[in-house]
């Protein structure tokens, strides 16, 4: 193994990033035979006659991860480059989309929790992904990440470079939305997730592009809805109301709310008809009589 080991470090001279996702790699890999198989396919590469890639290497640490990582690997993508997505957060959204399941282990039956946890520090151990407070990954790593999400069509992601060209999204069941976007595009029945991801906007382009009535809208028009989050919009021109009828997305497992700006007095008494739902995050910002007040609740 060592001798394997010193082979595949010398064909992946000159690039450090290479060398530390092939050791992930192998990290994961017990016996002289697995060690062969992953030199071979270096070896394949080369034998293309452009030399050994940093590309071609994430790309074999992608194709190594087992069936139950793909996924998790690639829901990086709904958050754009400069976001720090909390670990315990990442492992909600994971359990709230049904990416991960309990399953039966030597001590015994995991919780989805844990069994998200460990996907996320095999992710971490195969050095696709770094886990302190927050998550994050190598630039190249979340091309990557990019990619393969456009090949699944996992997601469709609203940004800059695509939110004003977008006449209408359909058939999709994930938007992650980091730029202005008018939510009435959607045209999706079978919509599972829905994250918002904006930053500040003036008054004029937030009302103009997210309307308040957003959260009556998806009442209405996506009731399969299992994840939503509405973190990071904020409008300082005025504030939304929760409607009385928010329960009736019985389905929601997840719902983030966190920096709204809120009319309302007290919460709507048909949360209580949220029997799926797992993860709320009620930490907005109570508009009465004028006052700004803050009221947390995280569940």
């Amino acid at each position: 193994m060592e001798e394997l080991g010193k082979d595949m470090v010398k064909r992946c001279a000159g690039l450090p990033l290479a060398i530390v996702v092939l050791g992930g790699i192998l990290s994961t890999k017990c016996s002289l035979n697995e060690w062969q198989m992953v030199l071979e396919n270096v070896k394949s590469y080369l034998n293309r006659g452009k030399g050994l890639r940093i590309e071609d290497v994430l790309a074999l640490s992608y194709n190594d991860l087992t069936s139950y990582l793909r996924p998790c690997f690639i829901y990086l993508s709904h958050f754009s480059e400069d976001y720090e997505v909390q670990a315990d957060r990442l492992v909600q959204l994971w359990v709230a989309e049904g990416i991960v399941s309990s399953k039966q282990g030597e001590d015994g039956w995991e919780t989805m929790q844990d069994v998200a946890e460990g996907y996320l520090i095999e992710l971490a151990e195969r050095c696709m992904i770094q886990v302190r407070e927050c998550v994050g990954m190598h630039d190249l790593m979340r091309d990557l990440c990019l990619s393969k999400t456009k090949q699944e069509n996992f997601i469709c992601i609203v940004d800059q470079s695509n939110a004003c060209s977008l006449s209408a999204i359909q058939n999709v069941r994930r938007v992650s939305t980091h730029d202005s976007f008018q939510i009435q595009r959607i045209n999706s029945l079978n919509l599972r997730s829905l994250l918002f991801f904006n930053e500040f906007h003036p008054n004029e382009v937030f009302g103009k592009y997210v309307p308040w009535t957003m959260l009556n809208y998806l009442e209405n028009h996506f009731k399969l809805l299992r994840v939503l989050n509405c973190e990071e919009i904020i409008n300082t021109g005025g504030g939304c109301k929760l409607p009385g009828d928010i329960g009736n997305l019985i389905h929601l497992k997840f719902l983030s709310l966190r920096g709204l700006v809120v009319l309302n007095s007290k919460l709507p008494s048909s949360l209580g008809n949220l029997r799926c739902l797992r993860t709320l995050d009620l930490r907005v910002v109570w508009l009465v009589q004028y006052r700004m007040l803050y009221r947390g609740w995280s569940n």
